[in-house]
């Protein structure tokens, strides 16, 4: 009896260490501070906060969209981390979670339009803007005449809105403001928000264990949000009392304010 107790004791610490030891692999793309390295960033944290909940590890590789997108379609990766840069947003097994949210804004210098200020995309038809390569809203800013260039990243718009190469970039709100603040010339620039999207991770459905990963991610989700740890990250990169109410889930947006200030986000 002793030894079938003890047998049974074995099998049920290896079947813990089995789990403790599932990794998930996920595409990350360079993007401060959302992602700021392999190591550091607001979506890291996130991440790691979800599925170390549940009892996952998870490791992070840094791709280029068009690589990290290529390694989800082949296998190579179980996830990336945001779907707004898979070109194939509708591909019949790509599976996308809505997880966080951001707000969608164009940045300026009120200087470089004889210190003009903008509200809105219909007061900037014909002005070119910086995107982000394969940015969702490219169809967007074409209904409002607008003429755009894709850029690799938000610190190389920022240097070519600097030298006056392009009169908008593109940002999530809390990535303009860092990168504002990190080139010290966050009081020299303006923007607006013209969207507050959806945003989450991309897996792909035919992946052996897509069921897993996606039941976790789930489960991960739901306990953070309930134990707080979601909102502490989320604060730990907009800075305490900044975290505006529509980067945070429905449930506990109470927690928000109307209007964050770029000049309290901290930086990493």
């Amino acid at each position: 009896m002793k030894f079938n107790i003890l047998l049974l004791s074995i099998i049920l610490i290896s079947n813990l260490n089995l789990l403790g030891n599932e990794k998930v692999k996920i595409g990350i793309f360079k993007y401060e501070p959302y992602h700021i390295n392999e190591k550091s960033g607001l979506l890291n944290d996130l991440y790691k906060a979800l599925f170390n909940s549940v009892n996952i590890e998870v490791e992070f590789v840094m791709l280029s969209p068009k690589r990290a997108e290529l390694e989800l379609l082949t296998g190579k990766i179980d996830m990336v981390s945001a779907h707004f840069l898979i070109q194939k947003k509708n591909h019949p097994l790509i599976f996308k979670m809505h997880i966080y949210n951001v707000i969608a804004a164009l940045f300026y210098f009120p200087e470089n339009h004889d210190n003009k200020t903008f509200n809105s995309l219909k007061e900037i038809k014909g002005k070119k803007t910086g995107i982000i390569f394969n940015s969702a809203f490219k169809k967007i800013y074409e209904k409002n005449d607008i003429s755009v260039q894709e850029i690799k990243d938000p610190s190389s718009m920022l240097e070519m809105a600097i030298l006056k190469r392009i009169d908008f970039f593109e940002a999530a709100g809390l990535s303009g403001g860092y990168l504002l603040k990190k080139s010290k010339i966050l009081k020299k620039a303006n923007f607006f928000v013209f969207i507050n999207p959806d945003e989450g991770p991309a897996i792909l459905k035919s992946n052996k264990r897509y069921e897993m990963i996606k039941s976790k991610l789930i489960k991960g989700y739901n306990k953070i949000l309930k134990n707080g740890v979601y909102y502490k990250v989320i604060e730990k990169y907009w800075g305490i009392g900044n975290v505006p109410k529509d980067v945070l889930p429905s449930k506990i947006k109470i927690k928000g304010i109307k209007s964050p200030i770029l000049s309290k986000i901290p930086l990493r």
